[in-house]
């Protein structure tokens, strides 16, 4: 699944992203596995403070079948 993300222009509000720590749960995933499936299909990410946030829409498709 390639999809693109390069038009992307504004940060999407906080509310609308899922925090590192959140996807991890949410999904029981490993980190670096997340940090694999981010950097392979360019999902764009943000630092807020001290946490980071990936939008909602990026990456649920993606993580949709670790779901059990």
């Amino acid at each position: 699944m390639q999809r693109s993300f390069s038009n992307v222009k504004q940060k999407p509000a906080i509310k609308d992203c899922y925090s590192i720590g959140e996807i991890l749960s949410k999904y029981k995933i490993a980190e670096s596995t997340l940090r694999r499936i981010v950097s392979t299909n360019k999902i764009p990410k943000y630092n807020e403070g001290k946490f980071v946030y990936i939008p909602k829409y990026a990456i649920d498709p993606f993580l949709k079948r670790f779901i059990v």
